[in-house]
């Protein structure tokens, strides 16, 4: 198997794992969540007041840090003046989760988060001979077929 579809497959395997779903939705939750808090002009602060809660809780919230439950959406929601909703969609895997990350909601066109497989296993292939911090050479075959 070459270096390519190694690293493809385990690509695809990391997309379907529960913790790479997860940190997307807490990724898109906590972008929602300071949108519409700059829309609605409110603090951290005040949205620890309007919650009932501590300023840390929503320091830790948003740093991803809250297992949220489904009221505490709705209560964020409410609070932000939103309809907090759920939904289901197909999986699907794209050829790879590191080309073209593109936020949903930001409006930011000067940046290009763009990285391509190609770069990377150029990238690695440059550096196949490079020595790890002991001295010696790396020896991973999928780095060697890479080349």
């Amino acid at each position: 198997m070459s270096f390519e579809e190694w690293f493809k497959q385990k690509q695809i395997e990391f997309q379907k794992s529960s913790s790479f779903i997860l940190d997307g939705l807490m990724l898109s939750l906590n972008e929602q969540i300071v949108i519409a808090m700059k829309k609605e002009g409110i603090s951290r602060s005040q949205l620890a007041d309007k919650l009932n809660v501590s300023k840390g809780y929503i320091s830790r919230l948003l740093q991803g840090k809250v297992n949220l439950t489904l009221k505490s959406l709705v209560n964020i929601g409410l609070a932000l003046n939103l309809k907090a909703g759920v939904d289901f969609s197909q999986f699907k895997v794209s050829g790879s989760f590191i080309k073209g990350y593109k936020s949903s909601t930001s409006s930011r066109k000067d940046k290009n988060y763009s990285t391509n497989i190609k770069d990377i296993l150029n990238a690695v292939a440059q550096d196949k001979n490079q020595k790890d911090p002991k001295g010696n050479k790396s020896e991973n075959k999928h780095f060697a077929e890479a080349a």
